[in-house]
This record gives structure tokens, C-alpha cells and sequence, in this order.
């Protein structure tokens, strides 16, 4: 592949996505975004094959930036992941109604991270 699958990360904490870049940019190009409207911002520039979303952060918090996501048609397909400490049940399935393909819980395990990331991408884009 000549391109690199692009993942945007929603956190606001730098330490997270910092983490998240460590662990990703070898493979894989990263941007890390602080919270929901930098991330609306850099949609169209960046163009993420894959995005993951804290939930709890300042200004647009995880759910509203996933249904302000799922609004655009050039997005609605984009696979996108909820990375939070709060993984309880309702959270869960409330992220899968406003829009999320799947959760990961923070703090994460590298391989956990990678492995989200190939699990929900297109067959061909794995190859």
C-alpha cells in the first residue's frame, strides 16, 4: 500500500494522544485532535480512514462529535471508535446509537489500539 491509513484521535489529553501517536505512527499516518471542534475542523484535510473519540472532553463532548460526524455524507461511513475510561454498559450502547462502530477502554494496550484499528477497516485496506 502507497498511502498510509490515516486515524484521527480525539482526546483531551495530551498524554492519550500522544500515547496513541507512540504507538500508531510507525504504521499508520496520526492527527491528534483536543476535542470535538478541532476535529470537525480538520475532517475534510485530514480525511481519517478510522477516528477514535474520548467522550468526556471541554466544548463538544464525544457524542456530539460522533452525531456531528455521522451528519456528513463524506464521513458516514468512516469507522468510529469510542477510547474512554468509561466503558459501562450504557455508555456503550449509547455511543452505538448516536453512531460509534466500537469502544476501547482507556488507559489501552498497544496492540489493543492496532488491533481496533484493523478490525473495523475495510477488508481491502487491511491487505
Amino acid at each position: 500500500m502507497s498511502e498510509k491509513i490515516r486515524v484521527m484521535v480525539i482526546d483531551d489529553s495530551h498524554s492519550m494522544r500522544e500515547s496513541a501517536k507512540l504507538v500508531l505512527s510507525p504504521d499508520f499516518e496520526v492527527l491528534g485532535c483536543e476535542d470535538g471542534l478541532e476535529a470537525i475542523s480538520s475532517l475534510s484535510s485530514f480525511q481519517p480512514h478510522l477516528i477514535f473519540v474520548d467522550i468526556v472532553m471541554p466544548r463538544l463532548d464525544g457524542y456530539q462529535t460522533v452525531a456531528l460526524i455521522r451528519c456528513n455524507e463524506a464521513f458516514d461511513q468512516v469507522p468510529i471508535l469510542m477510547m474512554s475510561s468509561k466503558g459501562g454498559v450504557f455508555d456503550v450502547a449509547k455511543g452505538r446509537l448516536l453512531g460509534f462502530n466500537g469502544s476501547i477502554v482507556k488507559p489501552f494496550k498497544s496492540e489493543v489500539l492496532r488491533d481496533a484499528i484493523y478490525e473495523h477497516l475495510p477488508q481491502e485496506m487491511n491487505a
